[in-house]
């Protein structure tokens, strides 16, 4: 669980600039990413990934967060349970100015219940769509507004 805080100028070379969870749940609510980067992995600010598990981005700030290599989700690299009761959201954020013309999606979303109410994707670049949504056997269970 993460709450109320700030990542700033964060680097990685391998998953997820600032935050890199494989955990069973993950849960951040009303933190920023600004200028997060990763060059050698997915999820330029956030990288999930648990086949068994469930993520909530609740009230989410992104700012000028990418991935500097040939990987996905500039943003946001989630991929969770392949269920229908398994939570993928992106709640009430923003993500600006993620930009890297040469390699795919600000968010990365795989598997699960995906459901993105009341996000603003404002000012980004890459090659393919800002948001990638993957839920497999699930094909109605995908909602983007």
């Amino acid at each position: 669980y993460v709450l109320n805080c700030l990542f700033s100028s964060i680097t990685s070379t391998g998953n997820g600039g600032a935050l890199c969870c494989t955990s069973s749940y993950l849960l951040v609510e009303s933190t920023s990413f600004f200028s997060c980067k990763t060059s050698g992995g997915y999820g330029g600010a956030i990288y999930f990934s648990n086949s068994g598990g469930q993520c909530v981005l609740h009230e989410v700030c992104g700012f000028d967060c990418c991935t500097t290599d040939s990987y996905y989700g500039h943003f946001v690299y989630s991929y969770v349970k392949n269920d229908i009761s398994s939570k993928n959201y992106i709640n009430y954020s923003s993500i600006s100015r993620c930009v890297n013309n040469n390699y795919k999606h600000t968010l990365w979303l795989n598997s699960g219940k995906i459901f993105c109410p009341s996000v603003n994707l404002s000012n980004n670049k890459c090659k393919g769509e800002f948001v990638f949504c993957f839920p497999l056997s699930y094909s109605k269970t995908v909602t983007c507004r």
